[in-house]
């Protein structure tokens, strides 16, 4: 079975106070590095697997999407909930993001790791509105996978990867979705929620229902 992988960032241009302009706004990330070498992305906005470069290529695209704004700087004001509506967005025929999503065939995964919460002094939207805005563009909420790794709903926490911010609006916005799952940033091991994200993406795969219509 084939899958398709893709990233960008949560950072989003517009702001209310300043910009983060190195922000995708959405779009997945071409591969172009600022500093360090380019990644092979074959022409696409995307990896397709299974295929031998899959984890080489992955690995040099993953750690830091950002735009090709070379004299910019990232305010650090992270806005997943928006990203994922206008990645949405530019996945509609024509968008850049075009040709990413396979349809209601295909199962969508998203996954967000992070150490903040969802600016909630610059967000446009509720996590309410992003899951009813994934709810339609895959044709109900059975086609997809929201899997959160982040700081605690209430609490901040510091680890080997540094501090982590309380996530309660990520929190609430992954407890809506019925195939959502949250992991801990603050366990320092990832391994154990990527293991419980892969075994939900396979349930959910395997229970995926008919494509509409």
């Amino acid at each position: 079975m084939g899958y398709r992988l893709g990233v960008t960032n949560s950072s989003i241009v517009a702001n209310k106070a300043g910009k983060s302009t190195m922000g995708l706004d959405g779009a997945l990330f071409d591969g172009d590095n600022l500093f360090d070498d380019d990644c092979d992305m074959g022409g696409k906005l995307w990896i397709d697997g299974p295929d031998p470069s899959v984890a080489s290529t992955f690995s040099c695209v993953a750690p830091d999407p950002k735009s090709s704004c070379n004299l910019c700087t990232d305010l650090g004001r992270e806005r997943p909930l928006d990203a994922i509506e206008m990645f949405l967005a530019k996945a509609a025929p024509g968008g850049v993001n075009d040709g990413f999503y396979r349809g209601d065939a295909s199962l969508l995964v998203i996954v967000l790791l992070t150490d903040e919460d969802d600016d909630v002094d610059n967000t446009t939207t509720t996590p309410a509105g992003t899951k009813a805005a994934l709810d339609k563009f895959t044709g109900g909420d059975q086609r997809y996978v929201v899997v959160t790794i982040a700081g605690p709903k209430d609490i901040a926490c510091d680890s080997v990867f540094g501090s982590a911010d309380p996530a309660p609006t990520l929190h609430t916005f992954t407890s809506m979705v019925p195939n959502g799952m949250l992991g801990d940033i603050c366990q320092g091991d990832l391994a154990q929620a990527l293991d419980q994200a892969l075994a939900l993406i396979q349930l959910s795969c395997d229970t995926l229902p008919p494509p509409v219509g």
